[in-house]
């Protein structure tokens, strides 16, 4: 048992830079439209649609640690 809450504070231990995951995201979907596809399943176009209805409609807000893009990928 104690090793599923240390493997949540080693997984809050890593998100001490909100832009690592952001930058992350932004180079799948700027690289090439293959490994676009391949990590996100999907077109850059198709995700920035999806990320913009899930914001729009549904309410999906970013938080202090996360970008919307970022949970979506």
């Amino acid at each position: 048992m104690g090793g599923a809450t240390e493997a949540g504070a080693d997984r809050q231990l890593v998100r001490t830079n909100r832009g690592e995951g952001w930058r992350r995201v932004q180079r799948f979907m700027n690289g090439s439209e293959v490994q676009c596809y391949e990590i996100l399943r999907m077109n850059h176009e198709t995700f920035k649609s999806l990320c913009k209805v899930l914001s729009e409609k549904y309410g999906l807000k970013e938080t202090h640690n996360v970008y919307v893009e970022e949970s979506v990928a």
